[in-house]
C-alpha cells in the first residue's frame, strides 16, 4: 500500500469579543449594585424581578457564546465528518483481521493448553484420582504458560511445581488421618 498522505487547509482559529474590556466594565458597575442589595420578605417580588434580569443577561450571554463556537467549530466538524467517514471505510477491512487475528490466537492458545495438559497427565500420576481435578482448579493453571514468551521449560518447571506441592498436600492430609474429596 502506498504512503497516505492527509492534505488539509486549516490554520488556527480566531474568534475574538472585540468589545469585552467595555462589556466587562459595564457589567461591574451594573452588577455592583445587585451584591449589595439586602432582600427581606417585604421585598421579595423586587428579588424576583431582578432574578429575572440577571437570568435573562445570562441567557444571552451563553446563547451569543453557542453561536461563536457553533461558527468557529462549522471548518472542524466538516473535516470530522470526512474523516470519520474515511476511517469507517477501513473499518470494515480491520474488523475481519482482527477477527482472523483473534480466531488464529485463541487456536494457538488452545493448542498450547492441550500441551501443557498432555504433559500434567503425563506426570500427575502420583496426585491418583485428584488430578483432573487439581488441573481445573481455578489456581492451577497459569495464564502466562499461553504466552508465547513462556518457553516449554518455564510451563514445565511450574507445572511439575504444582504436582509436587499438590502430592506432599494431599499426602499430608492422608497421613493426618484427613479425607480429600473430589
Amino acid at each position: 500500500m502506498n504512503e497516505l498522505t492527509i492534505i488539509t487547509n486549516q490554520s488556527p482559529g480566531v474568534a475574538t469579543l472585540e468589545n469585552f474590556d467595555e462589556l466587562k466594565s459595564y457589567l461591574e458597575e451594573r452588577l455592583n449594585a445587585y451584591r449589595n442589595v439586602v432582600y427581606t420578605e417585604n421585598s421579595v417580588d423586587m428579588a424576583k424581578s431582578d432574578k429575572k434580569v440577571l437570568s435573562k443577561l445570562k441567557k444571552t450571554l451563553d446563547e451569543r457564546r453557542k453561536e461563536i463556537k457553533k461558527i468557529y467549530m462549522a471548518p472542524y466538524l466538516d473535516a470530522e465528518a470526512k474523516i470519520k467517514e474515511l476511517m469507517a471505510m477501513v473499518d470494515e477491512p480491520l474488523e475481519l483481521i482482527s477477527e482472523f487475528v483473534a480466531d488464529y490466537d485463541l487456536k494457538i492458545k488452545n493448542a498450547k493448553r492441550t500441551e501443557i495438559r498432555a504433559y500434567y497427565t503425563q506426570h500427575a500420576k502420583a496426585l491418583g484420582e485428584f488430578a483432573d481435578t487439581l488441573f481445573e482448579a481455578e489456581g492451577f493453571y497459569d495464564p502466562k504458560w499461553d504466552n508465547k514468551s513462556t518457553t516449554p521449560k518455564m510451563w514445565q518447571e511450574s507445572v511439575n511445581a504444582k504436582i509436587a506441592a499438590s502430592a506432599t498436600d494431599i499426602s499430608t492430609i492422608q497421613a493426618a488421618g484427613g479425607t480429600t474429596t473430589t
